[in-house]
């Protein structure tokens, strides 16, 4: 991407990217045309949201010119929340509820009558630090220059503080667009043709997917349901395999069905199918999880080396390569304790080595304290937050105090320390 731009205006539109493709970043930088006089309208499905829809509406009004608000059958306060914040801005509609989110969201497409359309949920809220002047210039500049072949995505963080800039929710109200599937709906063109995605620092905050308010509004099984329903309708299309066998995973659905999911996204993406290509590294992650939770090592070591083959350095890797690492060890401590129970029926006399007891002993803690080295490992805790990293410590000096007081029970003491100070396990 080049650095010198063409005029301020430009450089303060333009600041605010945070990924495209280097092609439209590039048209985007010729670009001159600009309608300040076109209007924004936000879409807002609604459901039993009285818990959260007020602040997502005081946070929204300022940014758009109407807000189209559709309810499919609210039965908690949320209608008289909605209806008593005062605002023009805002038109309420009601649609039965047929299971299919896209259904709304298209009737919201033909209610609006704005020329850029903002999808937001009800979970959702926009930062109080946007300023709503660079907003709608820069959504407003973005859209005049490449029209309806462009999507926006905002920066969408959520409770846990995860980061999401691949959301499509900002384009041009056009007869070109629709939305498709019953969850995790998708934005497409009638003539099928790829979008382009541009991705903005404007940031949304997302707390729906918390575990009290999942259950409150049993999110799990009806994403379940409703993906089983549109990959009935789509099954070619990998992106519904996918959600499917992700939600699956994170609602702890486990059983055959997630582990043959699992098994039918590896046989799609090595097919080499290009509507693998936007889910590969999140399905090679999920993928590897499952394996783990059914306990198939060998299977997730082949995925972590594809996905690190495609994605070096990444961190889903190195994270997925740790539970690896520690199921190792945790199998290795196990044969360790098996061994220190035959211990117990060994004899001093039993030996072509002239082996001692106690330097079986001494054996057997050295490897239990290699287990525990943390040498390289304490210079990390910088990293990590205060009160975390004093747990850590805590629960790790517990576990070396343990295995000193056991070392002042064995026998001949002195051969036990002399083993393991010539190890380099003890220092103390």
């Amino acid at each position: 991407m080049q650095n010198k731009f063409p005029s301020e205006f430009h450089k303060q539109c333009l600041k605010h990217i945070t990924k495209c493709d280097s092609t439209i970043f590039d048209n985007l930088l010729k670009g001159f045309a600009l309608n300040s006089d076109l209007l924004f309208s936000a879409n807002l499905m609604v459901r039993n949201e009285e818990d959260c829809i007020e602040r997502c509406l005081n946070s929204i009004i300022p940014f758009f010119d109407e807000i189209v608000i559709v309810d499919t059958g609210s039965t908690d306060k949320t209608i008289e929340i909605i209806e008593s914040i005062n605002s023009s801005k805002i038109r309420l509609y009601y649609h039965k509820w047929n299971e299919n989110f896209s259904e709304i969201r298209n009737y919201m497409l033909e209610k609006s009558t704005g020329d850029i359309i903002f999808t937001i949920d009800a979970d959702e809220f926009i930062s109080d630090n946007i300023n709503v002047y660079e907003f709608k210039k820069t959504i407003s500049y973005i859209i005049s220059i490449l029209d309806d072949e462009v999507v926006i995505s905002p920066t969408i963080i959520d409770s846990t503080k995860e980061k999401y800039d691949s959301l499509a929710r900002i384009f041009k109200n056009s007869s070109s667009f629709y939305f498709y599937g019953c969850v995790h709906e998708e934005l497409r063109r009638i003539d099928n043709i790829p979008l382009k995605a541009v991705s903005l620092d404007f940031t949304l905050f997302h707390d729906g997917y918390e575990s009290k308010k999942i259950i409150g509004k049993n999110k799990s099984d009806r994403n379940i349901v409703l993906l089983k329903k549109t990959l009935k309708m789509e099954r070619n299309n990998f992106r519904w395999s996918f959600f499917l066998m992700r939600d699956l995973y994170i609602f702890k659905k486990f059983d055959d069905e997630l582990l043959f999911l699992a098994n039918n996204c590896i046989k799609k993406i090595q097919t080499g199918n290009t509507n693998t290509k936007p889910y590969e590294r999140a399905a090679y992650v999920y993928i590897a999880l499952i394996f783990i939770h059914f306990g198939k090592i060998d299977e997730c070591e082949n995925i972590v080396k594809l996905l690190n083959s495609s994605y070096p350095n990444n961190a889903d890797s190195l994270y997925i390569e740790m539970i690896l690492d520690e199921k190792k060890l945790i199998s290795a401590n196990k044969k360790i304790e098996e061994r220190m129970f035959c211990l117990k029926t060994v004899e001093n006399s039993d030996s072509i080595l002239n082996i001692r007891k106690a330097v079986l002993i001494s054996r057997f803690f050295s490897v239990k304290l290699q287990l525990l080295n943390f040498g390289n490992f304490f210079p990390l805790l910088y990293e990590v937050d205060g009160e975390l990293a004093q747990k850590i410590i805590i629960e790790t000096e517990k576990m070396v105090n343990v295995l000193q007081e056991e070392c002042m029970k064995v026998e001949d003491s002195d051969i036990y320390y002399t083993n393991l100070i010539n190890d380099g396990c003890y220092s103390g």
